[in-house]
């Protein structure tokens, strides 16, 4: 193989390239702790993708065993039943590999805002397919939100229960005054 592609000129290989490395889809732009961000194309085909077919259904998986595992091994079993001599195999490899960018992508229109709250299925995918260091963001973000929530609530609860506790306080004093000077006129 290497000796028939060294014979070819310079300009015929370059051609194979860039004919070989373009592929039908749409590329991403870059990452974001980790992830691939879609262009706006990419977004766009995904968006359109969702509303004629749902993801889970191309791979063959029933929603409720959704899982990573299971969406790579289908992705697996679905490409290799794919005939890429016909048109139609072709088609049916560019919708399974669509699928499958979508599912594995946390920043896919699947896993829109909007969506995965209302949708148990797509909240725990959505959780799965996150890399772990977006996790670990989540996590510290929500663990300083937390203790800004407890620390707030400390203090509107220290701002009302002051008041009361220096009452209490100007209460007992003047009860141990009382007490105080009846033992010292009883004596």
């Amino acid at each position: 193989m290497r000796r028939l592609s060294s014979a070819l000129p310079r300009g015929i290989l370059l051609w194979r390239a860039t004919r070989h490395s373009s592929s039908a889809a749409p590329k991403s732009e870059g990452t974001v702790a980790g992830m691939p961000v879609p262009g706006p194309e990419c977004a766009r085909v995904h968006e359109l993708y969702l509303l004629r077919s749902d993801p889970l259904h191309v791979l063959g998986i029933d929603p409720e065993e959704a899982n990573v595992n299971l969406i790579n091994t289908q992705y697996r079993v679905k490409t290799l039943e794919c005939d890429m001599n016909t048109k139609e195999g072709q088609e049916k490899a560019e919708d399974i590999k669509l699928a499958y960018e979508i599912l594995k992508n946390p920043l896919s229109a699947y896993y829109h805002p909007t969506k995965v709250p209302m949708d148990p299925v797509r909240l725990r995918l959505w959780l799965e397919v996150m890399p772990r260091k977006a996790k670990m963001m989540n996590g510290a973000l929500s663990l300083f939100a937390m203790g800004l929530l407890v620390f707030m609530i400390w203090v509107v609860f220290r701002a009302l229960f002051q008041p009361l506790t220096r009452q209490r306080k100007q209460l007992n004093t003047a009860k141990l005054q009382q007490q105080q000077a009846m033992e010292k006129a009883s004596t």
